[in-house]
């Protein structure tokens, strides 16, 4: 069976952050940026009672410190997640320049053998081993195959013509995995 499909640079931004959220890293970085900014207000109110003398304007600036801070402690997942967005679409921007690959959509073909998947992106050949496939994934945009090893295969949901199709898939590959 081969699969093509396009992938846009979105979809790649997409696939990277949902990549992110299946090893944790994600979750990992957003307690990392919560604890920095939870330091930063701590030191800040230690600064303001050590030089409070009673002005207006030093309080007014306090507060409002404290409030922005408080605001970036409760929304750091979304904002987080906003500035990776912006990152990677800037560094995939300079990567495209810099190594000559395509700015908007990138050709994807997927081919189903009895031993392996094999993907192939932008000339470069990718196995998966059958017999390593642990489990299969369905968020909003994709079907996502975890194999061995944190390794992570993703087929956009519209490279499928049906639902049917992709569980046909999945059965000859979860009959390939019980039969090894």
């Amino acid at each position: 069976m081969i699969i093509k499909e396009s992938v846009s640079v979105e979809d790649q931004i997409n696939i990277t952050i949902d990549m992110w959220k299946q090893t944790g890293i994600l979750s990992k970085n957003i307690k990392k940026r919560r604890i920095l900014l939870t330091c930063l207000i701590i030191s800040f109110l230690v600064l303001v009672l050590i030089l409070i003398k009673g002005y207006l304007f030093q309080s007014i600036i306090g507060v409002s410190y404290i409030l922005w801070v408080l605001a970036e402690i409760i929304f750091a997942k979304q904002i987080y997640l906003r500035k990776l967005k912006k990152n990677l679409r800037k560094q995939y921007a300079l990567a495209a320049e810099k190594f000559n690959l395509p700015k908007d959509k990138i050709e994807v073909i997927t081919e189903i053998t009895d031993g392996y998947v094999e993907a192939i992106k932008l000339g470069t050949s990718t196995k998966f081993l059958l017999k390593d496939f642990l489990f299969d994934i369905d968020n909003e945009a994709f079907y996502i195959l975890e194999f061995t090893n944190g390794r992570f295969l993703y087929f956009k949901k519209d490279a499928f013509e049906t639902k049917e199709q992709y569980e046909e898939l999945l059965e000859y590959i979860k009959r390939f995995t019980k039969n090894s």
